[in-house]
């Protein structure tokens, strides 16, 4: 029976050479990928959830709150209001 020797990690110096090796060579350089922004997507909630999501946004930004007093705010069909 084999026992497989495990990988050193490499130093941090090792890895730099690496990826500086790598980056220089131009095969391993395909072409440019393209993305594009995806449209927004409005999603129903059931009541129930917006209302466990409208205490959490008020809990979050009460814990975040330095100066605004109140808020009044919407995000599609959910309107949170601290």
């Amino acid at each position: 029976m084999r026992t497989e020797k495990k990988a050193q990690p490499l130093a941090e110096q090792e890895i730099d050479q690496i990826v500086v090796a790598q980056a220089k060579d131009d095969a391993d350089w395909g072409k440019p990928v393209r993305v594009r922004k995806t449209k927004t997507v409005s999603v129903p909630l059931p009541s129930a959830l917006a209302t466990r999501v409208g205490f959490f946004a008020r809990l979050h930004r009460e814990q975040r709150r330095t100066v605004s007093a109140s808020c009044n705010r919407s995000y599609g069909a959910v309107n949170f209001i601290c």
